[in-house]
């Protein structure tokens, strides 16, 4: 087993195991697999503490490399994201879950999904048919059953807050399924929607929204008594679809409202948080 990265806790002031440092042969550091090793990287430069020390696989030609070496905080942070590691698929009810270990970098923005039909090399892959900020992402176009016979896969790559994507993942698939859309293209949305899943939770769920326009969307959860517990989203976005993770870890038992406001439309729902 590899060495582990013990780090604090900033929410209990507990020091705990939280990744692997040296990683393991399927993360491997390669041109065209995974081309960035810094301090937030599996494997990664941790030597007895967190080093301001990075490589980059530049790029490569006529079966030279050539490798990049940044030895500041700013200029590793200047790095494209890391490889997300561990992409895993799974059955979550009748659809396929996506689980993933979280990248480090506190410059990250989030997950950007794709989605092709089969396994193996030679996909026609679907770029971006889902976002998340968190570690888990279920997809509510394909259905599972036993009665179907066909293949779905999956990649992620993860993104900054400088627009910069990271190598992708490795491509993982679930049999027993069939895609079927049900929810609509881009240019087929015609109002809003917004709905959470799963619900009841513990401890987070996934707040998936819809807009038909661009426009400013603010999104936020109230406790049962009107009080505002956590604004998720608080700016200007483009017609598509949506999704954020709502942790309520820290947070009571109960029921809570999460309330959309864009333009002149508001809708809010109620969700149970149970411990």
């Amino acid at each position: 087993m590899a060495s582990k990265w013990v780090d604090i806790n900033p929410l209990t002031g507990q020091y705990e195991l939280t990744r692997n440092v040296m990683g393991v042969e399927e993360q491997a550091f390669n041109y065209g697999y995974n081309t960035i090793f810094s301090r937030w990287s599996s494997p990664s430069t941790y030597d007895g503490g967190a080093k301001d020390i990075a490589f980059e696989i530049f790029n490569e030609y006529n079966g030279s490399i050539t490798v990049k070496a940044y030895n500041t905080y700013n200029s590793c942070l200047n790095l494209k994201p890391s490889r997300p590691q561990f992409l895993k698929v799974s059955a979550s009810g009748n659809n396929p879950q996506l689980t993933w270990i979280a990248n480090l970098e506190p410059d990250l923005v989030g997950y950007s999904i794709d989605r092709a039909e089969g396994k193996g090399p030679g996909l026609s892959w679907e770029n971006g048919i889902g976002q998340t900020t968190g570690t888990s992402y279920i997809d509510y176009d394909v259905a599972l059953n036993p009665v179907f016979e066909d293949e779905v896969s999956y990649r992620i790559r993860a993104s900054d807050t400088q627009g910069k994507y990271s190598d992708y993942s490795e491509a993982v698939w679930i049999g027993d399924a069939v895609l079927h859309k049900t929810i609509p293209e881009l240019d087929e949305i015609y109002d809003f929607a917004v709905d959470a899943y799963p619900n009841p939770f513990n401890p987070s769920t996934t707040i998936r929204y819809a807009i038909p326009k661009d426009g400013e969307v603010t999104l936020k959860i109230y406790d049962i008594l009107g009080r505002e517990v956590k604004t998720l989203v608080n700016e200007v976005k483009t017609k598509g679809r949506y999704e954020v993770v709502f942790d309520a870890s820290q947070l009571a038992s109960g029921l809570y409202i999460y309330e959309i406001t864009s333009g002149s439309f508001k809708a809010s729902k109620k969700m149970t948080l149970i411990k």
